[in-house]
Protein backbone atom coordinates (compact mmCIF):
# COMPACT_ATOMS: atom_id res chain seq x y z
CA UNK A 1 0.00 0.00 0.00
CA UNK A 2 1.18 3.16 -1.44
CA UNK A 3 1.40 6.09 1.65
CA UNK A 4 -0.57 9.56 1.48
CA UNK A 5 3.53 11.52 1.82
CA UNK A 6 4.63 9.20 -1.25
CA UNK A 7 1.53 9.25 -3.60
CA UNK A 8 2.20 13.31 -3.06
CA UNK A 9 5.78 13.29 -3.80
CA UNK A 10 4.82 10.55 -7.01
CA UNK A 11 2.31 13.57 -7.65
CA UNK A 12 4.70 16.26 -7.76
CA UNK A 13 7.12 17.28 -10.46
CA UNK A 14 10.89 16.91 -9.51
CA UNK A 15 12.85 19.60 -8.43
CA UNK A 16 15.07 21.59 -10.58
CA UNK A 17 17.56 24.84 -10.02
CA UNK A 18 16.80 28.66 -11.08
CA UNK A 19 19.17 29.46 -13.68
CA UNK A 20 22.52 31.66 -13.26
CA UNK A 21 22.66 34.77 -12.21
CA UNK A 22 23.80 37.46 -15.06
CA UNK A 23 23.98 40.74 -13.19
CA UNK A 24 23.88 41.47 -10.16
CA UNK A 25 23.13 45.15 -7.98
CA UNK A 26 24.93 47.25 -5.25
CA UNK A 27 23.99 46.71 -1.66
CA UNK A 28 20.65 48.39 -0.69
CA UNK A 29 19.53 48.60 2.99
CA UNK A 30 15.97 47.11 2.83
CA UNK A 31 14.09 46.02 -0.37
CA UNK A 32 10.15 45.70 0.07
CA UNK A 33 9.59 45.89 -4.01
CA UNK A 34 10.46 45.87 -7.56
CA UNK A 35 8.43 46.89 -10.28
CA UNK A 36 9.58 45.60 -13.95
CA UNK A 37 9.79 48.60 -16.94
CA UNK A 38 10.62 47.98 -20.64
CA UNK A 39 14.11 47.33 -22.24
CA UNK A 40 14.97 45.23 -18.67
CA UNK A 41 14.95 48.58 -16.69
CA UNK A 42 13.58 48.11 -12.84
CA UNK A 43 12.28 50.43 -10.26
CA UNK A 44 13.06 49.55 -6.69
CA UNK A 45 11.76 50.64 -3.57
CA UNK A 46 14.68 50.39 -0.88
CA UNK A 47 12.63 50.72 2.16
CA UNK A 48 15.86 50.72 4.83
CA UNK A 49 17.28 53.39 2.38
CA UNK A 50 13.76 54.94 2.00
CA UNK A 51 14.15 55.53 -1.52
CA UNK A 52 13.25 54.45 -5.40
CA UNK A 53 15.76 53.64 -7.85
CA UNK A 54 16.09 53.23 -11.20
CA UNK A 55 18.43 50.39 -12.75
CA UNK A 56 19.25 49.10 -15.70
CA UNK A 57 19.38 45.62 -17.33
CA UNK A 58 22.58 45.23 -15.69
CA UNK A 59 21.36 45.87 -12.55
CA UNK A 60 23.39 49.30 -12.16
CA UNK A 61 21.84 52.40 -10.57
CA UNK A 62 20.80 54.70 -13.20
CA UNK A 63 18.66 57.51 -11.61
CA UNK A 64 17.02 58.02 -8.29
CA UNK A 65 13.21 58.60 -8.33
CA UNK A 66 12.27 59.36 -5.00
CA UNK A 67 14.78 59.82 -1.72
CA UNK A 68 14.82 61.57 1.82
CA UNK A 69 17.30 63.78 0.64
CA UNK A 70 16.42 67.69 1.44
CA UNK A 71 17.01 68.28 -2.17
CA UNK A 72 14.89 65.35 -3.35
CA UNK A 73 12.18 67.07 -5.77
CA UNK A 74 9.88 63.99 -4.89
CA UNK A 75 10.56 63.43 -1.25
CA UNK A 76 10.03 60.18 0.36
CA UNK A 77 8.88 59.56 3.80
CA UNK A 78 9.84 58.26 7.16
CA UNK A 79 7.60 56.18 6.77
CA UNK A 80 7.92 53.17 4.15
CA UNK A 81 6.36 53.90 1.05
CA UNK A 82 4.31 51.18 -1.33
CA UNK A 83 5.72 50.34 -5.00
CA UNK A 84 2.65 49.06 -7.13
CA UNK A 85 1.89 48.15 -10.71
CA UNK A 86 0.02 50.90 -12.52
CA UNK A 87 -2.09 51.28 -15.94
CA UNK A 88 0.29 49.78 -18.58
CA UNK A 89 3.82 49.66 -17.92
CA UNK A 90 3.75 52.39 -15.12
CA UNK A 91 3.77 52.57 -11.33
CA UNK A 92 2.34 53.58 -8.29
CA UNK A 93 4.28 54.82 -5.51
CA UNK A 94 2.07 55.23 -2.74
CA UNK A 95 3.42 57.47 0.40
CA UNK A 96 2.15 57.07 3.51
CA UNK A 97 3.67 60.37 5.45
CA UNK A 98 1.90 62.89 3.05
CA UNK A 99 -0.83 60.68 1.80
CA UNK A 100 0.16 61.21 -2.09
CA UNK A 101 0.23 59.11 -4.67
CA UNK A 102 3.47 59.21 -7.36
CA UNK A 103 2.64 58.31 -11.03
CA UNK A 104 5.81 56.77 -12.36
CA UNK A 105 5.60 56.46 -16.24
CA UNK A 106 7.50 53.57 -17.98
CA UNK A 107 10.68 55.37 -18.36
CA UNK A 108 11.12 55.93 -14.57
CA UNK A 109 10.12 59.62 -14.06
CA UNK A 110 7.60 60.79 -11.70
CA UNK A 111 4.87 62.00 -14.35
CA UNK A 112 1.71 63.06 -11.28
CA UNK A 113 1.16 63.68 -8.05
CA UNK A 114 -1.93 62.80 -6.51
CA UNK A 115 -3.93 62.70 -3.22
CA UNK A 116 -4.97 59.65 -1.86
CA UNK A 117 -8.42 58.41 -2.52
CA UNK A 118 -8.85 56.97 0.73
CA UNK A 119 -6.37 58.56 3.30
CA UNK A 120 -7.88 56.08 6.39
CA UNK A 121 -6.54 53.06 4.44
CA UNK A 122 -3.46 54.28 2.83
CA UNK A 123 -1.58 51.39 5.04
CA UNK A 124 -3.37 48.95 3.86
CA UNK A 125 -2.55 50.13 0.72
CA UNK A 126 1.52 49.82 0.33
CA UNK A 127 1.35 45.91 -0.10
CA UNK A 128 3.56 44.34 2.57
CA UNK A 129 2.68 42.68 5.08
CA UNK A 130 -1.26 42.67 4.60
CA UNK A 131 -0.56 40.93 0.91
CA UNK A 132 0.41 42.34 -3.07
CA UNK A 133 -2.05 45.48 -3.64
CA UNK A 134 -2.56 45.85 -7.14
CA UNK A 135 -5.34 46.84 -9.83
CA UNK A 136 -8.15 45.02 -11.57
CA UNK A 137 -9.00 45.10 -15.28
CA UNK A 138 -11.81 47.78 -14.46
CA UNK A 139 -8.35 50.29 -12.74
CA UNK A 140 -9.86 49.49 -9.07
CA UNK A 141 -7.02 48.61 -6.37
CA UNK A 142 -7.00 46.11 -4.92
CA UNK A 143 -6.20 45.81 -1.34
CA UNK A 144 -6.61 44.01 2.08
CA UNK A 145 -7.67 45.49 5.48
CA UNK A 146 -6.81 43.51 8.67
CA UNK A 147 -8.82 43.25 11.95
CA UNK A 148 -7.41 44.41 14.72
CA UNK A 149 -4.83 42.32 16.80
CA UNK A 150 -6.41 40.52 19.86
CA UNK A 151 -4.93 42.01 23.58
CA UNK A 152 -5.65 40.70 26.54
CA UNK A 153 -4.62 41.48 30.04
CA UNK A 154 -3.13 38.96 32.65
CA UNK A 155 -2.40 39.77 36.42
CA UNK A 156 -0.63 36.85 37.00
CA UNK A 157 1.91 36.02 34.30
CA UNK A 158 0.20 34.54 31.39
CA UNK A 159 -3.33 35.18 30.06
CA UNK A 160 -5.60 34.13 27.51
CA UNK A 161 -4.13 35.75 24.46
CA UNK A 162 -7.72 34.57 22.61
CA UNK A 163 -8.32 32.86 18.61
CA UNK A 164 -5.31 33.83 16.88
CA UNK A 165 -7.28 33.97 13.55
CA UNK A 166 -10.03 36.38 12.01
CA UNK A 167 -11.60 36.95 8.84
CA UNK A 168 -9.60 39.55 6.58
CA UNK A 169 -11.48 41.36 3.95
CA UNK A 170 -10.13 42.29 0.00
CA UNK A 171 -11.90 45.21 -1.65
CA UNK A 172 -11.93 47.13 -5.04
CA UNK A 173 -11.74 51.16 -4.65
CA UNK A 174 -12.74 53.15 -7.51
CA UNK A 175 -9.94 55.64 -7.79
CA UNK A 176 -12.38 58.25 -8.98
CA UNK A 177 -15.75 57.83 -7.12
CA UNK A 178 -13.82 56.46 -4.10
CA UNK A 179 -16.56 53.76 -4.05
CA UNK A 180 -15.26 50.74 -1.63
CA UNK A 181 -16.33 47.15 -1.90
CA UNK A 182 -15.62 44.19 -1.32
CA UNK A 183 -13.93 41.48 -3.48
CA UNK A 184 -13.06 38.49 -1.36
CA UNK A 185 -12.90 37.25 2.38
CA UNK A 186 -9.51 35.87 3.39
CA UNK A 187 -8.12 33.90 6.24
CA UNK A 188 -6.04 36.31 8.53
CA UNK A 189 -3.63 35.18 11.42
CA UNK A 190 -3.99 38.14 13.97
CA UNK A 191 -1.37 39.30 16.05
CA UNK A 192 -1.65 38.25 19.51
CA UNK A 193 0.01 40.45 22.27
CA UNK A 194 0.15 39.21 25.65
CA UNK A 195 -0.12 41.85 27.95
CA UNK A 196 1.88 41.52 31.84
CA UNK A 197 0.68 43.97 34.31
CA UNK A 198 4.12 44.29 37.10
CA UNK A 199 3.84 45.04 40.89
CA UNK A 200 3.95 48.49 40.35
CA UNK A 201 0.84 48.37 37.90
CA UNK A 202 3.07 48.76 35.29
CA UNK A 203 1.87 47.09 31.80
CA UNK A 204 4.21 45.35 29.67
CA UNK A 205 3.18 43.73 25.77
CA UNK A 206 4.97 41.19 24.38
CA UNK A 207 4.01 39.64 21.28
CA UNK A 208 2.41 35.97 21.44
CA UNK A 209 4.84 33.32 19.11
CA UNK A 210 3.24 31.47 16.48
CA UNK A 211 5.62 30.25 14.46
CA UNK A 212 2.30 28.67 12.14
CA UNK A 213 -0.09 31.00 11.52
CA UNK A 214 -2.57 29.61 9.40
CA UNK A 215 -3.59 32.11 6.70
CA UNK A 216 -5.04 33.02 2.95
CA UNK A 217 -2.11 34.49 1.04
CA UNK A 218 -3.28 36.32 -1.99
CA UNK A 219 -2.12 38.71 -4.59
CA UNK A 220 -3.15 40.39 -8.28
CA UNK A 221 -1.87 38.88 -11.78
CA UNK A 222 -1.19 41.06 -14.19
CA UNK A 223 -4.67 40.82 -15.99
CA UNK A 224 -6.04 42.34 -12.80
CA UNK A 225 -7.70 39.02 -11.45
CA UNK A 226 -6.95 37.93 -7.76
CA UNK A 227 -5.45 34.80 -6.65
CA UNK A 228 -6.30 33.84 -3.82
CA UNK A 229 -4.04 30.45 -2.07
CA UNK A 230 -5.82 29.09 0.50
CA UNK A 231 -4.71 27.08 3.78
CA UNK A 232 -5.94 23.91 2.30
CA UNK A 233 -3.16 24.65 -0.76
CA UNK A 234 -5.86 25.50 -3.67
CA UNK A 235 -6.36 28.44 -5.43
CA UNK A 236 -9.34 30.36 -5.93
CA UNK A 237 -9.46 33.20 -8.82
CA UNK A 238 -11.88 36.41 -8.58
CA UNK A 239 -12.28 38.39 -11.54
CA UNK A 240 -13.12 41.64 -11.78
CA UNK A 241 -16.73 40.83 -12.47
CA UNK A 242 -16.76 38.91 -9.00
CA UNK A 243 -16.67 35.63 -10.34
CA UNK A 244 -14.93 32.98 -8.86
CA UNK A 245 -12.97 30.07 -10.24
CA UNK A 246 -11.13 27.31 -8.05
CA UNK A 247 -8.13 25.25 -8.89
CA UNK A 248 -7.95 21.75 -7.57
CA UNK A 249 -5.76 20.76 -4.36
CA UNK A 250 -2.18 21.47 -5.12
CA UNK A 251 -0.01 17.67 -4.37
CA UNK A 252 2.31 18.32 -1.49
CA UNK A 253 3.93 16.13 0.93
CA UNK A 254 2.61 17.05 3.99
CA UNK A 255 4.29 16.62 6.97
CA UNK A 256 3.01 14.95 10.27
CA UNK A 257 4.09 17.00 13.26
CA UNK A 258 4.20 14.48 17.15
CA UNK A 259 3.62 16.61 20.25
CA UNK A 260 7.56 16.20 20.79
CA UNK A 261 8.21 17.95 17.53
CA UNK A 262 5.25 20.72 18.65
CA UNK A 263 7.67 21.48 21.58
CA UNK A 264 10.42 21.97 19.51
CA UNK A 265 9.20 23.81 16.85
CA UNK A 266 8.19 26.13 19.76
CA UNK A 267 11.45 26.43 21.36
CA UNK A 268 13.25 27.11 18.54
CA UNK A 269 11.08 30.02 17.50
CA UNK A 270 11.41 31.46 20.76
CA UNK A 271 15.11 31.20 20.21
CA UNK A 272 14.89 33.03 16.99
CA UNK A 273 12.95 35.94 18.27
CA UNK A 274 15.47 36.41 21.32
CA UNK A 275 18.17 36.00 18.75
CA UNK A 276 16.55 38.62 16.34
CA UNK A 277 15.77 41.01 19.10
CA UNK A 278 19.24 40.88 20.08
CA UNK A 279 20.86 41.09 16.32
CA UNK A 280 18.63 44.54 16.03
CA UNK A 281 19.91 45.65 19.57
CA UNK A 282 16.91 45.76 21.27
CA UNK A 283 16.22 44.31 24.93
CA UNK A 284 15.86 40.47 25.39
CA UNK A 285 14.98 38.38 28.23
CA UNK A 286 18.21 38.33 29.80
CA UNK A 287 17.93 42.12 30.07
CA UNK A 288 14.95 42.42 32.01
CA UNK A 289 12.16 41.99 29.40
CA UNK A 290 10.06 39.67 30.33
CA UNK A 291 10.49 36.41 28.32
CA UNK A 292 8.90 35.40 25.00
CA UNK A 293 5.74 33.97 25.22
CA UNK A 294 4.64 31.34 22.82
CA UNK A 295 1.17 29.54 21.98
CA UNK A 296 0.65 26.29 23.70
CA UNK A 297 1.86 23.65 21.82
CA UNK A 298 -1.91 21.90 21.35
CA UNK A 299 -2.85 25.34 19.10
CA UNK A 300 -0.45 24.07 16.34
CA UNK A 301 -1.41 22.32 13.43
CA UNK A 302 -1.05 18.43 13.13
CA UNK A 303 0.83 19.12 9.82
CA UNK A 304 3.23 21.61 8.94
CA UNK A 305 1.23 24.22 6.57
CA UNK A 306 2.46 24.11 2.82
CA UNK A 307 3.41 27.78 3.09
CA UNK A 308 4.17 31.07 5.28
CA UNK A 309 2.80 34.28 5.19
CA UNK A 310 4.34 36.50 2.24
CA UNK A 311 5.60 33.50 0.60
CA UNK A 312 3.29 34.12 -2.87
CA UNK A 313 4.11 36.01 -6.37
CA UNK A 314 2.89 35.67 -10.20
CA UNK A 315 5.20 36.16 -12.43
CA UNK A 316 4.64 37.85 -16.02
CA UNK A 317 2.92 34.30 -17.40
CA UNK A 318 0.16 35.16 -14.60
CA UNK A 319 1.64 32.35 -12.90
CA UNK A 320 2.17 31.89 -9.31
CA UNK A 321 5.12 31.45 -7.46
CA UNK A 322 4.68 29.60 -3.96
CA UNK A 323 7.54 29.22 -0.98
CA UNK A 324 7.49 26.24 0.57
CA UNK A 325 8.22 24.63 3.84
CA UNK A 326 10.23 22.02 1.78
CA UNK A 327 13.83 23.14 1.33
CA UNK A 328 15.83 20.87 -0.47
CA UNK A 329 17.83 18.22 2.00
CA UNK A 330 21.06 19.51 0.67
CA UNK A 331 22.10 22.83 1.02
CA UNK A 332 18.65 23.99 2.60
CA UNK A 333 17.60 25.61 -0.48
CA UNK A 334 14.32 27.41 -0.57
CA UNK A 335 11.88 25.76 -3.20
CA UNK A 336 8.85 27.07 -4.89
CA UNK A 337 5.97 25.44 -6.35
CA UNK A 338 4.85 27.08 -9.86
CA UNK A 339 1.21 27.06 -10.59
CA UNK A 340 -0.40 27.47 -13.89
CA UNK A 341 -3.42 30.07 -14.37
CA UNK A 342 -5.60 26.99 -13.59
CA UNK A 343 -4.33 26.20 -10.97
CA UNK A 344 -2.01 23.06 -11.15
CA UNK A 345 1.75 22.39 -10.07
CA UNK A 346 3.61 22.63 -13.07
CA UNK A 347 6.98 23.01 -11.70
CA UNK A 348 9.00 22.97 -8.55
CA UNK A 349 11.97 25.30 -8.28
CA UNK A 350 15.34 25.88 -6.32
CA UNK A 351 16.58 28.96 -5.67
CA UNK A 352 20.35 29.86 -3.85
CA UNK A 353 20.47 29.20 0.36
CA UNK A 354 19.98 32.66 1.61
CA UNK A 355 17.54 34.24 -1.12
CA UNK A 356 14.36 34.97 -1.72
CA UNK A 357 11.91 36.24 -5.08
CA UNK A 358 11.28 39.35 -5.17
CA UNK A 359 9.68 39.93 -9.07
CA UNK A 360 9.90 38.89 -12.13
CA UNK A 361 10.64 40.48 -15.60
CA UNK A 362 9.33 39.46 -19.05
CA UNK A 363 10.70 36.81 -20.77
CA UNK A 364 11.36 34.44 -17.92
CA UNK A 365 13.51 37.08 -15.67
CA UNK A 366 13.56 36.38 -11.73
CA UNK A 367 14.81 39.02 -9.61
CA UNK A 368 16.50 37.52 -6.05
CA UNK A 369 17.15 39.25 -2.90
CA UNK A 370 20.50 38.37 -1.94
CA UNK A 371 21.37 39.85 1.89
CA UNK A 372 25.23 39.64 2.71
CA UNK A 373 27.32 41.72 5.36
CA UNK A 374 26.71 44.87 2.82
CA UNK A 375 23.26 44.57 2.96
CA UNK A 376 20.61 43.06 0.67
CA UNK A 377 21.58 42.96 -3.73
CA UNK A 378 18.99 42.45 -6.24
CA UNK A 379 20.37 39.82 -8.63
CA UNK A 380 18.79 39.43 -11.92
CA UNK A 381 18.46 35.90 -12.95
CA UNK A 382 16.42 33.57 -16.04
CA UNK A 383 14.08 30.87 -15.12
CA UNK A 384 16.15 28.38 -16.75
Amino acid sequence: MVSASSAAQTARPPVRPLGLAVATSQAMTAVSAVRALPGGRLLVNDVGGRRVLLLDSMMKTVGVVADSTKASRYPYGRSPAGLLPYRADSSLLIEPATYSMLVISPQGSVVRVAASPRTQDIQFMLGWPNGNAGFDARGRMIYRTVPSPIRRLSTSGRGDEGSAHGGGTLVRLDMLTRRLDTAARVRVSVPRIHSIRGNRGATVFVPVIDPFPESDEWTVLTDGTIAILRSDYHVDYVDADGRVTSGPRIPFDWQRLSDSAKVAVLDSATREYERMRAAQGRPTSREGLPAPVAVDASELPDYRPAFSTGTIRADAENRLWIRTNSPMARGNRPVYDVIDRNGRLTDRVAIPSGTTIIGFGAAGVVYLGVRDAAGVHIARTRER
